[in-house]
């Protein structure tokens, strides 16, 4: 009898299902090896939390319909409820479960790729994530990854860097993002094939502390499912290791106890009957792209000290503002943006005057992404936090636009993304269009084709730049910017200052009269040629934020506002 064994294709996943034909080999039963596709597989999106399953199902799927005997999946990957008609026949012993940092900044203080796999250094998370630069873009698409660096460095921006192993680790090295977080199972198994090049094995390292950073449910062991009907039980005392089997299913008992999946922001290790877990709260997206803390809850112990319910997310409390002036009025919708500001002690009050209305049925509809190789998919570039919203909102209607890859335009976009539970692939930071278009000409060389949705007051011209130098762009009106019904209008005082966000947020500003301080600060030259055309300057002093970035924003306000008082 020759058992067919179903797994992914990537290398990683053809490695472990190798593992498994070895160890059949070796018991005298003969194997051949099936790579197929998956769901996961056929995304470069960067929601990974909606999708269960996503990189297990199909191979599932086809062990059902005896496509295959055996499926092989890395179990951190494995949804807590299985398949009906599929049943867990084995895990193999597990390899090393740490997550490592990689950057590319040398240090003095820290070991090469090559050394940590070496050897048996652990870093201090909190010092590890310290060597970073200011808003460092870190690469993962693991809500657990996500939500443990932000808790620690809520500067941090994640962008969903997807792709194989390799893929990944060449996007950091290229300097898409200044760090990525990977499992350590990943790297040693592929370094162990000799797959990494000198230059990759010379990247900086930190291995994470387990005990302060515990890996995902199941993380570096590899689990193999048979049919619950199949008659291939003799065969689990050949492949199952009991410990590995025993940590993994305490590791998942807790995950299902607080209602998480293999998406859940939750990292448990059971090291021999101890427990070490963190758990982020369920609001931890949306406080962190408000500027507000991420709650991460630590508990150890043995299995029956570990709470059998999730820790419960607390509202936050206002406390009463203390109105000082000056006071920045902002029409910025997140505010992150002025976070800085506000935690200084500054009054800040928000005051969007727009809002957006999406039109899904401008989007282009059939782009044949299941007929083109997902190097030739296009890529959907956000100028906005509101064009990012507009996006979110159509993916329900227009799957494809889930899983094509997103470019945000600076801070702001790229965390109303991920508020909204969909990390871009790439951030600029670039001031406006026109630095946006810098950045793609050389970041792109092969110049990919563009969607650009616009909103019905945004102009063609960065659709225009982008086709003079080679892209291929397809831009319409995605959504209409609409004044905001306004029932108060703030009281405003001269020493206040005005922060206009986007062009149509001045027009709306001056066409509601509303009243304007003495100082109003534009982001981006766009927004100050709008406010000049409305005539903003023969009322008040403008001046405009070149980069649209939290620091710029407190910046300024020590320069120009504070220094003054």
């Amino acid at each position: 009898m020759r058992i067919r064994i179903g797994t992914r294709k990537s290398r990683l996943a053809m490695h472990q299902a190798e593992k498994v034909a070895d160890k059949l080999r070796n018991a005298g039963i003969s194997s051949t090896i099936i790579g197929m596709e998956s769901s996961g597989d056929r995304s470069l999106g960067g929601d990974l939390a909606s999708f269960l399953g996503q990189f297990t199902l199909g191979i599932d799927a086809a062990l059902l319909s005896e496509e295959v005997d055996l499926a092989v999946h890395s179990s951190k990957d494995v949804p807590i409820e299985p398949n009906e008609g599929v049943e867990t026949l084995a895990y193999l012993e597990r390899a090393p479960t740490a997550d490592i940092l990689l950057t590319r900044d040398n240090d003095e203080d820290t070991v090469t790729l090559g050394e940590i796999l070496n050897g048996d250094q652990s870093f201090d998370p909190l010092f590890a994530l310290s060597k970073l630069p200011d808003n460092a873009r870190v690469g993962s698409a693991s809500s657990r990854r996500q939500s443990f660096a932000v808790g620690i460095r809520p500067d941090l921006i994640p962008l969903a860097v997807r792709g194989t192993v390799e893929t990944r680790i060449k996007k950091l090295v290229l300097g898409w993002v200044d760090a990525l977080i990977l499992a350590e199972a990943g790297l040693s198994r592929l370094s162990q094939e000799g797959v990494f090049s000198n230059e990759i094995l010379s990247l900086n390292a930190y291995r994470l502390d387990r005990s302060k950073w515990p890996c995902a449910p199941g993380q570096g062991s590899i689990v193999v499912h048979s049919r619950s009907s199949s008659d291939l039980q003799n065969i689990r005392d050949f492949l199952n290791h009991p410990p590995t089997e025993l940590s993994v299913t305490s590791e998942r008992s807790i995950l299902r106890n607080w209602g998480g999946g293999c998406t859940h922001p939750a990292g448990i290790w059971d090291n021999d009957g101890w427990i070490s877990s963190v758990v982020a709260e369920d609001d931890w997206r949306h406080n962190i792209a408000n500027g507000l803390p991420v709650v991460l809850h630590r508990f150890e112990g043995d299995l029956n000290s570990i709470p059998s319910q999730p820790p419960v997310s607390k509202s936050e409390v206002k406390k009463p503002i203390k109105i000082e002036h000056p006071r920045l009025i902002s029409t910025v919708i997140s505010p992150r943006f002025t976070k800085g500001i506000a935690a200084s002690g500054t009054s800040v009050l928000h005051y969007p005057v727009i809002e957006i209305a999406s039109n899904s049925n401008s989007w282009p509809r059939d782009i044949g992404l299941d007929q083109k190789p997902r190097s030739e998919w296009p890529w959907l570039v956000l100028t906005s936090p509101s064009a990012a919203r507009c996006a979110v909102e159509s993916i329900q209607s227009i799957p494809y636009i889930g899983r094509i890859p997103w470019l945000a335009l600076g801070e702001g976009t790229a965390m109303e993304c991920f508020q909204l539970g969909m990390a871009a692939s790439a951030c600029p930071m670039a001031a406006d269009g026109q630095e946006m278009v810098v950045w793609m000409e050389e970041w792109f060389p092969q110049r990919p084709n563009i969607i650009l949705p616009r909103s019905n007051l945004g102009s063609t011209d960065l659709a225009e730049r982008l086709s003079e130098i080679g892209f291929q762009v397809e831009t319409f009106v995605a959504y209409d910017n609409r004044p905001r019904k306004l029932s108060t209008v703030p009281e405003m005082y001269p020493s206040d200052v005005l922060l206009l966000g986007s062009g149509s947020s001045a027009e709306t500003w001056m066409n509601a009269n509303l009243p304007i301080p003495d100082n109003v600060l534009c982001i981006g030259q766009r927004t100050l040629a709008v406010a000049q055309e409305l005539g903003f300057q023969q009322l008040t002093a403008l001046a405009v934020l070149e980069l649209p970035t939290g620091d710029a924003m407190m910046e300024w306000w020590k320069h120009h506002i504070e220094a003054s008082s």
